[in-house]
């Protein structure tokens, strides 16, 4: 088990830059953040009731606002819950494959499952597409248990090789799948509806009836309060942490847009704290809680009107300010960008766009590649897409 406890912590975090965090409860609650060298790998898992962050963290704080790497997705099956024996929950998970990724691994956790999905090239910059596919998964697996408190980047899972007290066995792995997936790989395959959402097409002529699917509409708020959230740290740093005048409202607007994003409260006032905190002149933490609180009120009873033209002229965001922004823009920014947009889209003498040469250069190189013996995963990698991307290539 060393040997698979060693190599699951290698796949997992492989090259990771950041803070990863190892926690235990054996003796109350004890977490401590280090970097990957710093890391025991065969001394880390010999207690009991050990876990481990499956992302990582530009500090050594377990924080979603300094979340930096995505090295997996997860779900916490608690199939006992659902009245299932773990060998049921396995039979009815291995069911579902074609809805569902294969996963990397089904680990027993001891009284349930993981399903770990092992991610390549994913960052905070993706949170949102994440956080919709973490939703959609557990939407298919809910009937087996899954748990709806374990859908976020920051949570942290029991060790391979641990061993869980509750039920008194050790944390194993049961199946293992030597692949490791991109985000738009499984958004592609499996959430085709979001395609058209993040690519943003031109507009059809004849606007489809009724509401969105329920999964687009997930992406469409995580998304653009994730981005909103950008905006406000941008606008910032822009100023140099110099906000007077727009302190409160800037604090306001931060605490709202991070309770809809995080769906949390206590996590969206300790992010409102944070950016207080790198203020020229920060208020203390009970005006803080005073002058934002009714943003606890407007996100619950979902009252938050303010449109981009308010928010740029409360603020006095200058256009010069805009060119920075995402979606905080005022009618002559979008304007601007969807010139810019179309000039690059202008095709060529052949009939191209500069996105579509660009694939065709690599169908043609992976192509080249294999004619010169190279195998798939090699090829994979040295395009840097993945390898189903890599096998549509070659047939093309």
């Amino acid at each position: 088990m060393l040997g698979n406890k060693d190599k699951y912590f290698k796949k997992l975090h492989k090259s990771s830059k950041g803070y990863i965090t190892i926690a235990s409860k054996s003796n109350g609650w004890f977490q401590k953040s280090l970097k990957l060298d710093k890391i025991d790998y065969e001394n880390m898992a010999v207690g009991q009731d050990m876990y481990i962050s499956q992302n990582t963290f530009s500090f050594p704080n377990r924080r979603l606002i300094n979340l930096q790497e995505i090295n997996a997705l997860y779900i916490d099956i608690d199939c006992y819950k659902a009245n299932l024996t773990k060998e049921g929950a396995l039979f009815f998970l291995q069911d579902l494959y074609g809805e569902i990724p294969r996963p990397n691994y089904i680990i027993d956790s001891g009284r349930g499952l993981y399903y770990v999905i092992l991610l390549e090239n994913t960052t905070n910059k993706d949170l949102a597409l994440w956080k919709t596919v973490e939703v959609y998964l557990f939407e298919k697996m809910k009937h087996l248990g899954a748990d709806p408190q374990c859908l976020e980047a920051t949570r942290v899972l029991r060790t391979v090789g641990s061993y869980n007290s509750k039920s008194k066995s050790e944390v194993k792995i049961l199946e293992e799948y030597d692949y490791r997936y991109t985000l738009e790989e499984i958004q592609e395959h499996y959430i085709p509806e979001l395609t058209e959402v993040i690519k943003k097409p031109k507009k059809p002529k004849t606007k489809k009836r009724g509401r969105p699917k329920k999964i687009i509409s997930i992406f469409n708020l995580y998304n653009l309060y994730a981005k909103r959230i950008e905006d406000i740290e941008t606008l910032c740093e822009l100023r140099s942490y110099d906000l007077k005048g727009h302190r409160e409202l800037i604090l306001f607007l931060y605490r709202y847009f991070s309770n809809v994003f995080y769906a949390d409260s206590e996590e969206g006032f300790l992010n409102t704290l944070e950016l207080n905190s790198r203020f020229l002149e920060p208020l203390d933490e009970y005006e803080l809680t005073v002058d934002t609180q009714s943003a606890e009120r407007y996100w619950s009873e979902n009252r938050y009107k303010y449109s981009n033209a308010k928010l740029i002229r409360l603020l006095d965001i200058t256009e010069e300010e805009q060119k920075y922004l995402v979606t905080i823009i005022g009618t002559r920014e979008k304007y601007n960008r969807n010139n810019d947009r179309r000039r690059k889209a202008i095709r060529n003498e052949q009939g191209f766009t500069e996105a579509q040469l660009k694939r065709l250069q690599k169908v043609s190189k992976a192509k080249i590649l294999k004619e010169q013996g190279m195998k798939y995963e090699d090829i994979a990698k040295e395009l840097k897409v993945s390898l189903r991307t890599v096998k549509n290539y070659i047939k093309e």
